[in-house]
C-alpha cells in the first residue's frame, strides 16, 4: 500500500516497494523526517541500513562500488541520528578522490549535497592514515614466513604475489580501501599457486586483518561505539 505525504495542496505518493535507488531513499527520508511520517521513516531507514550494514559479510555479499551517493549516506545518518550507517558510510567516502570528495553529489532534481565541514575534514583525514595503513598491508600480509609446507615453490609464489600486491594497491582507487577482498586478488592474479595448506593460511590471515579492520570503522570515523557492530 503506497504512503501518502501531504504537503500544504500538494499530494506526494512513495511505494517502498518500487524506491530502492539512494537519490530517491533520500527524499523519502527527509520527507518523512520533516512531516513525522514515523511508518515510512522507519521503512526508509532499514532501506539505507541495508546499503550500509553493520556486518562485514553483508557488506561483502552488496560487493560496493564507491561513488559520491555515500555522501548523501553519511547526511541522511547525521539528519536521522542513525549512527549504525555512518562508519561504512565514512568509510566509503574515504575512497573517493578528494576533489570529488569536495564537490558533492548531485540529486536528479539538480539539488547539489556535500559533507558537512566536521566530516568532510575528518573524512580528508582518515583517508590519508587509511592510504599508509593500505600501502604497508601487502608486506603484513603475503610473508614468505607464512609458509610452513616444507615445499620450496611456496614462499617464492608469496614473494610474487607480494610484489604485485604492493602495485595494486597504490592504484588511484585502492590506495585506501583497507577491506579490499585481497583472497580474490591473489585468486585472479595466478589462481594463488601455493600448495592448499599455505593457501589456508593466507587467506585466514587476509580475514583475520580485514575483519580487524571493520571492527576499527567506528573509532577511526568518530563515531565511537555502535550497538551490535559486527553481530
Amino acid at each position: 500500500m503506497p504512503v501518502v505525504v501531504r504537503m500544504d495542496d500538494d499530494m506526494c505518493s512513495y511505494d517502498p516497494a518500487k524506491d530502492t535507488r539512494l537519490h530517491a531513499l533520500s527524499y523519502r527520508i527527509r520527507l518523512a523526517h520533516k512531516y513525522g511520517v514515523d511508518d515510512l521513516l522507519k521503512q526508509s531507514l532499514d532501506e539505507l541500513q541495508k546499503q550500509f550494514p553493520i556486518n562485514l559479510n553483508k557488506w561483502d555479499a552488496l560487493a560496493p562500488t564507491y561513488t559520491p551517493r555515500a555522501i548523501t549516506a553519511v547526511n541522511l545518518a547525521r539528519l536521522t541520528e542513525t549512527h549504525a550507517v555512518l562508519p561504512s558510510a565514512l568509510y566509503a567516502c574515504c575512497q573517493l578522490p578528494e576533489d570529488v570528495l569536495r564537490a558533492g553529489t548531485t540529486h536528479p532534481d539538480g539539488t547539489r549535497e556535500t559533507l558537512g565541514h566536521a566530516d568532510l575534514a575528518r573524512c580528508l583525514a582518515m583517508r590519508a592514515q587509511l592510504c599508509k595503513k593500505n600501502a604497508g598491508l601487502p608486506g603484513q600480509v603475503f610473508l614468505r614466513e607464512r609458509c610452513r609446507c616444507g615445499r620450496e615453490a611456496c614462499p617464492l609464489v608469496i614473494d610474487r604475489l607480494c610484489a604485485r600486491a604492493v602495485a595494486h594497491a597504490e592504484e588511484p582507487e585502492h590506495r585506501a580501501d583497507v577491506l579490499m577482498r585481497w583472497e580474490r586478488f591473489a585468486r585472479a592474479t595466478n589462481g594463488v599457486g601455493t600448495c592448499g595448506e599455505c593457501e589456508e593460511l593466507l587467506f585466514a590471515c587476509i580475514r583475520a586483518r580485514r575483519m580487524f579492520y571493520w571492527r576499527c570503522l567506528p573509532e577511526w570515523m568518530g563515531v565511537g561505539p555502535v550497538s551490535y557492530w559486527d553481530a
